[in-house]
C-alpha cells in the first residue's frame, strides 16, 4: 500500500502535485478487514541536490560563491602516497572559482528541497494527518563539495558518506527529544526497523538495522557504538582493465575516535584515521607504531561484522537454529 516516485520524474511540480494529491485522497482509503484502520505509505524521492547541478531562480542566485566555506583538504593530497588515494588525484577539483560556484549551486538545491518539503508537510497539516504521520527524511549518499579535492558521492571520507537523518514521531513519547540534534551513529538500514516498531509490528531478526525509537523516546542515550559501510568500485576498475575486478572493494569501520578502511586488493594497504586529532581525515596513521593495537582491534571488529552479515542466503536453514 505504498506509492513511490521514480527519480526520473520530469519536474519538481509534478512530484509535489502527485504527492499532495495522494495525501489528500488517502484518508478515504481503508485497509480490509480493519474497517476503522487506514494506513498510508508515501515515498517521495527528490533527485536534487544532484548532478547536473542546475538551479532555477530564486535558488540559483540565493547563495554567494564568495561566502562559501573552505573545503577540508590539504595540498599534500594532490600527490598522495597511498595507491588508492593516488588513483583519485587525477579527478581532483582544484579550480577555486569553479568549486565555490559548485557549492553555491548545491546550497541552492538544498533550499529548493526544503521549500518543497514544506509544501508537502503543509498538505499533511491541511488534511488533518500531520499528527498521525511518522516522517523520516534522509538521503542515499552525501557530497564531498571539494573536500579532499573531490566532488560527488561515495569513497571513504565522511564528506561523501555522512547523510541527513531527521525523524518526526508525532506521538507524545517523542516529546522528550523533540527538536534536538542527537549525537549518535545512525545508518540508513535503521529506517525499516524504526517503521516496523512504530507500527507495532515485530522486527524480523535478520534485519541488520536497529530502530531509533528508543533514542527518540529518551529510553537510551546511545544508538550505536560504531558503523560499517562498503564501497564497490569494481565497475570503474573493470573499465580501466583490471585483471580481477572483485579485488576492487573497500569496507569501512568507524567509531567515535577512529576510522579504518580495508581493501580487498592484497596490494592495497589499509588506511586509519584518528578523528579526534585529525577530524578532516588528512593523515593516514596506519603505519605508525603507536596505532598498531588500534589497527588490529578494528580489523578484528570488521572481520566479525562481515562474518555476521556477509552471507544470508541460507535464511530458512538459519532460522531453524535460533
Amino acid at each position: 500500500l505504498g506509492l513511490g516516485f521514480p527519480p526520473d520524474f520530469p519536474t519538481w511540480g509534478r512530484l509535489l502535485f502527485d504527492g499532495t494529491n495522494f495525501i489528500q485522497i488517502t484518508p478515504s482509503r481503508v485497509i480490509w478487514p480493519g474497517v476503522f484502520i487506514a494506513l498510508t505509505v508515501l515515498s517521495v524521492n527528490y533527485i536534487k541536490p544532484h548532478p547536473p547541478n542546475i538551479c532555477c531562480e530564486p535558488y540559483h542566485d540565493m547563495y554567494d560563491p564568495v561566502s562559501m566555506p573552505a573545503p577540508a583538504r590539504s595540498s599534500d593530497e594532490l600527490s598522495p602516497k597511498h595507491p588508492y588515494l593516488a588513483a583519485l588525484a587525477p579527478d581532483a577539483l582544484v579550480d577555486e572559482q569553479h568549486l565555490r560556484e559548485y557549492q553555491a549551486c548545491y546550497y541552492g538545491m538544498v533550499t529548493e528541497v526544503d521549500d518543497n518539503l514544506g509544501r508537502l508537510f503543509a498538505a499533511l497539516e491541511d488534511s488533518g494527518q500531520w499528527e498521525d504521520t511518522l516522517i523520516i527524511f534522509s538521503a542515499d549518499h552525501a557530497e564531498h563539495l571539494g573536500d579532499h579535492y573531490l566532488t560527488g558521492k561515495g569513497q571513504l571520507y565522511d564528506g561523501g558518506m555522512r547523510i541527513p537523518y531527521v525523524v518526526r514521531d508525532p506521538r507524545p513519547a517523542a516529546d522528550v527529544t523533540r527538536g534536538q540534534v542527537l549525537d549518535t551513529f545512525v545508518e540508513a538500514i535503521d529506517s525499516a526497523p524504526t517503521i516496523m516498531q512504530w507500527l507495532g509490528e515485530p522486527i524480523p531478526d535478520r534485519f541488520q538495522g536497529k530502530s531509533v525509537l528508543p533514542v527518540l523516546h529518551g529510553l537510551s542515550s546511545s544508538h550505536k557504538q560504531r558503523i560499517n559501510y562498503e564501497f564497490d568500485y569494481r565497475q570503474g576498475a573493470f573499465a580501466a582493465g583490471a585483471q580481477d575486478p572483485d579485488e576492487h572493494l573497500m569496507w569501512v569501520l568507524r567509531d567515535e575516535r577512529h576510522k579504518l578502511v580495508h581493501f580487498a586488493d592484497p596490494n592495497m594497504p589499509p588506511l586509519l584515521f584518528d578523528l579526534e586529532r585529525d577530524p578532516q581525515e588528512l593523515n593516514n596513521v596506519a603505519d605508525e607504531g603507536s596505532y598498531a593495537e588500534t589497527l588490529l582491534k578494528m580489523t578484528q571488529q570488521l572481520l566479525q561484522w562481515r562474518m555476521r552479515h556477509e552471507d544470508q542466503r541460507a535464511e530458512h536453514w538459519a532460522q531453524t537454529l535460533r
